[in-house]
């Protein structure tokens, strides 16, 4: 049960990470396009951000609802 519990922290910390390295890597990135070329782009990043936050919040309730059927 204990391994359990840790894999599932884990596999949330990943998520959480990759989204936010992919999305904050991505930010930067246009945010010197805007700077260095001073043009206003359309901030593209969400495209990746919004869906990210999406599968993230997925597997966060998901591993919260398989921990809580477990330790009933």
């Amino acid at each position: 049960m204990r391994n359990d519990l840790s894999t599932k922290r884990n596999i949330r910390q990943l998520t959480t990470g990759v989204w936010l390295l992919a999305s904050g890597i991505q930010f930067v990135v246009w945010a010197l396009i805007v700077v260095i070329g001073l043009d206003w782009q359309a901030p593209w990043w969400l495209w990746t951000f919004v869906p990210g936050a999406v599968v993230t919040a997925g597997v966060w309730w998901l591993t919260e609802l398989d921990l809580q059927s477990n330790s009933a």
